[in-house]
């Protein structure tokens, strides 16, 4: 496919590249799917409600109450198990109720701090050297103070300089001043932490600066060569061993035969 149309790349496409060139060509070439974890669940259900959330409060300047936040978030959830085979690694009452938890305490911490001007803002930038490809990505929030945020749920909490350093921030930087013609105030993640039967769930507010000329230039040259690389069809393993694929990697079975 990539040898004969443009392609237009995300920030997943280009992390998976890096991390393993053919588990990009299964994938993204050849059209194979791994099903997703619970964790991915919870995280894409999560996300919906929240972007229901701030894409009212545009215009509304409030939150919603909690329960039409679970609403969204149930529905989303409901949605995803009614199309996807999910690869649950706990209880699915007590996954779904994780999620549910994290909501309750974005809602109580987060929220009231934010008040978007523009939600999941769609943006594409092409190139033609050294072959012809674009870029795209979907800004998950852009504040009033004009920082972008990605919100994120995770498992553990996130390294405190996290996002300083974050390729997909940085591609979100490049996105937002290449269409909007101007640096953003700077970028922030916004972590939902699970909780667990120790500890309550909690949030993180990590910001960054916005990138260096060097730090986009670096990024910018990764992405050049990544494109031309698949258009050149290289495409190998990044093995942790030369005699046994990584075990962990949802294309381990095909890549055992390759």
């Amino acid at each position: 496919m990539e040898n004969k149309e443009k392609h237009i790349f995300s920030v997943s496409q280009m992390r998976m590249y890096c991390r393993c060139p053919l588990q990009y060509y299964w994938r993204y070439c050849m059209g194979v799917k791994v099903p997703p974890s619970s964790s991915m669940l919870v995280g894409k259900s999560c996300h919906k409600a929240i972007e229901e959330n701030n894409r009212q409060k545009i215009t509304s300047r409030k939150d919603l109450v909690i329960s039409d936040l679970i609403d969204h978030y149930c529905t989303e959830y409901n949605k995803t198990l009614g199309q996807e085979e999910v690869k649950f690694d706990d209880d699915p009452g007590k996954v779904k109720d994780s999620g549910i938890g994290l909501l309750i305490v974005y809602l109580q911490k987060i929220a009231p701090k934010v008040q978007p001007i523009a939600v999941e803002e769609h943006c594409c930038i092409s190139f033609d050297s050294p072959v012809e490809y674009g870029f795209q990505g979907y800004l998950d929030l852009i504040t009033e103070q004009n920082y972008i945020v990605d919100t994120k749920t995770a498992g553990k909490k996130y390294s405190d300089d996290a996002a300083q350093y974050d390729l997909q921030l940085t591609a979100y930087d490049v996105l937002y001043r290449t269409t909007r013609g101007k640096i953003p105030a700077g970028v922030q993640f916004h972590v939902l932490v699970k909780g667990s039967a120790r500890k309550e769930p909690t949030v993180q507010i990590l910001s960054g600066t916005t990138r260096t000329e060097r730090q986009i230039s670096r990024f910018l040259k990764t992405l050049a060569l990544i494109a031309q690389s698949i258009k050149s069809g290289i495409f190998y393993p990044n093995d942790q061993s030369i005699v046994k694929p990584c075990s962990y990697c949802g294309y381990f079975d095909l890549c055992k035969k390759w």
